[in-house]
């Protein structure tokens, strides 16, 4: 039986796919790839090293919440659409194409060639302007509570206020074109890590 959580996956699939391929053909790519040239092999080990370090921080802290914190750190509002039987945890909408037999490999390779455009909406929407730390900690709270808003857990959604203060950190040092680049390091790693377990799920 088609739940409307299903119908709402697939609809969003679809508008995902359809907004990266535009992008992809636009050819604006090229722009926002430029943030990855210039660095040396020590910036480089940097950037990659300390967001597998705040990757680790993140999902850490998220899975202890999500496993013994409050029931309320665990609930989404894609649960009011799961069918009474779907048992099946939610997950970021962003990422619902993945789900999908043979063509979510296709999707998560699209997904990660479009990353570097997705952080730097973010980046200029959360960080630019940002005056000081105290302004930040309220910046970073919304940065990661509007992730609910495409269905990540309450808990996700507060422990991705971890990330968003390191992208405070690296605007602060280098505007908004270093704080992209640290945003669409971490977000490759986690897409280039799916992308990973799906095909080796597949061997």
């Amino acid at each position: 039986m088609i739940s409307p959580l299903d119908v709402l996956q697939w609809g969003f699939t679809g508008w995902v796919t359809w907004s990266c391929l535009a992008y992809l053909k636009s050819g604006e790519i090229k722009q926002d790839y430029e943030i990855f040239r210039g660095h040396s092999s020590i910036e480089w080990a940097k950037v990659i090293f300390s967001a597998i370090g705040v990757l680790m921080v993140t999902i850490t802290i998220g899975v202890t919440l999500y496993s013994v914190g409050p029931s309320i750190l665990r609930w989404s509002w894609l649960m009011l659409l799961q069918s009474p039987k779907d048992k099946t945890p939610v997950t970021n909408l962003n990422l619902a194409g993945a789900n999908i037999p043979y063509f979510g490999i296709f999707f998560l390779l699209m997904l990660f060639l479009n990353l570097p455009r997705l952080a730097r909406r973010e980046e200029e929407m959360f960080r630019e302007g940002t005056k000081d730390w105290r302004d930040a900690v309220p910046r970073s709270l919304k940065f990661g509570l509007l992730h609910c808003v495409v269905g990540v857990p309450l808990g996700f959604g507060l422990c991705l206020a971890i990330p968003g203060m390191w992208f405070t950190r690296q605007y602060f040092q280098g505007g908004v074109d270093k704080a992209t680049l640290y945003h669409a390091v971490n977000n490759m790693l986690i897409v280039g890590l799916l992308v990973i377990v799906m095909i080796l799920g597949k061997i």
